[in-house]
C-alpha cells in the first residue's frame, strides 16, 4: 500500500508543477497574495508555511501539537506540506493542489508507537480567499488518506479514509 500511495504522490508533482496555469501578475492579485512567511490555524493546531509570491507554492511543516484523543495519545506528529495554486474567479481567489505526509507518534491504549508509522495524502485540493493581504481563509478536502500505526509489541494498524473533509483555516501572513 505504501508503494502504490508513493506512487500516486509522486505522479501528483508533475501535476502542480506543469499542469496549473500559473497566476497572474496583475496589481490587485499580487496586492492580495504577497510572499512571506505565515501561521496556519486549524482546528487548534498550528502550521507554519511560507507563501512564494502571488503564493503560487506553499511549502510548510506541522504537527507538532500535543493530542490526547480518548485512549490514544498522539504527540508531536510533525510532517511537511507543499501546494501548488492558481488563480480563479477574482483577485482574491486561488484553487489548490497539494500533499502533505506527517509521522505519527505518541501511544495508544498504553503501548507506545513505533518510529515508521505515518499518514499521507497523496493529493487535497481547496480554495484560498484572500481576506485581506495579511489573512487568508483556506478550505481543502483530501479525497484520500493512509496511515500506517506500527507499535512497540509489534502489531500494526492501517486505515484509508476516502473523501475526508481537510480543514478550514485562516492563515496570517507575515
Amino acid at each position: 500500500m505504501l508503494k502504490k500511495t508513493l506512487a500516486l504522490s509522486l505522479l501528483a508533482l508533475p501535476f502542480m508543477g506543469s499542469a496549473a496555469a500559473p497566476v497572474t501578475n496583475s496589481k490587485a492579485f499580487s496586492h492580495y497574495h504577497q510572499a512571506g512567511l505565515a501561521v496556519q490555524i486549524a482546528g487548534g493546531e498550528a502550521d507554519y508555511a511560507y507563501y512564494t509570491d502571488n503564493h503560487e507554492w506553499v511549502f510548510g511543516f506541522g504537527g507538532l501539537n500535543y493530542e490526547k484523543v480518548n485512549s490514544t495519545t498522539d504527540a508531536f506528529h510533525p510532517g511537511i506540506f507543499v501546494r501548488k495554486n492558481m488563480q480563479v474567479i477574482d483577485e482574491r481567489t486561488v484553487f489548490g493542489i497539494g500533499t502533505n505526509a506527517y509521522m505519527r507518534t505518541g501511544q495508544k491504549d498504553g503501548v507506545d508507537i513505533s518510529s515508521g508509522s505515518y499518514s499521507i495524502t497523496p493529493v487535497y485540493f481547496g480554495l484560498e480567499y484572500a481576506l485581506s493581504p495579511h489573512f487568508a481563509l483556506w478550505m481543502s478536502l483530501k479525497p484520500y488518506t493512509y496511515t500506517k500505526t506500527k507499535f512497540d509489541n509489534g502489531t500494526k494498524e492501517t486505515s484509508e479514509k476516502y473523501f475526508k473533509a481537510g480543514s478550514i483555516q485562516l492563515a496570517y501572513i507575515f
